[in-house]
């Protein structure tokens, strides 16, 4: 039992570093910080803790290094996502207002910031 415990511990964190693989090949800077922000939600979840209100691990430049971008670029988008009533942002702390709209723009592939032309 320990065994297949730990199995799919190792297989979720193989998973994640895969997502994270796929997220750093994408062109839309928007949708990378989207999707970060949706896993954190998610692991916090996964936790048992609150999925809404995220205390940020990472600096505004730790980001953008791990999603490579940026700190620029992760600064307007952060400011973008709270003017579209996305996120309600305050230093490290993010609270998601929508998460439906957060999860689209893991998907949309609409911004028109893109990862060689931002910042």
């Amino acid at each position: 039992a320990l065994q297949r415990q730990l199995m799919r511990v190792i297989s979720r964190e193989v998973i994640e570093e895969h997502r994270h693989l796929v997220m750093m090949g994408r062109q839309q800077a928007q949708e990378q910080l989207a999707i970060f922000l949706k896993s954190l939600a998610d692991r916090y979840q996964r936790l048992q803790r609150d999925g809404i209100a995220l205390s940020l691990p990472m600096s505004r430049y730790d980001i953008a290094n791990y999603l490579g971008l940026a700190v620029e670029t992760v600064s307007r988008l952060f400011s973008r996502l709270e003017e579209m009533g996305v996120l309600e942002v305050n230093r490290k702390s993010v609270r998601i207002l929508r998460s439906d709209l957060l999860a689209s723009l893991c998907h949309s592939g609409t911004t028109s910031t893109k990862r060689h032309g931002a910042g």
